[in-house]
């Protein structure tokens, strides 16, 4: 296995599985972006000045 340090600074954002995908996520910047499932939740990772956040 390959890996490569991407430069920037990213951040994870988790959601329920109901939720719908947050603007910034389809609006987004296409330079890296990962959306991973599990059960329970989704996790989103991109670029921090992509993310929102919403407490």
């Amino acid at each position: 296995m390959i890996l490569t340090l991407r430069p920037g600074t990213f951040a994870i954002a988790r959601l329920d599985l109901s939720s719908p995908s947050p603007p910034w996520l389809r609006d987004g910047p296409a330079e890296f972006l990962s959306e991973t499932r599990t059960a329970d939740e989704r996790s989103i990772v991109g670029p921090d000045r992509s993310v929102v956040t919403v407490r």
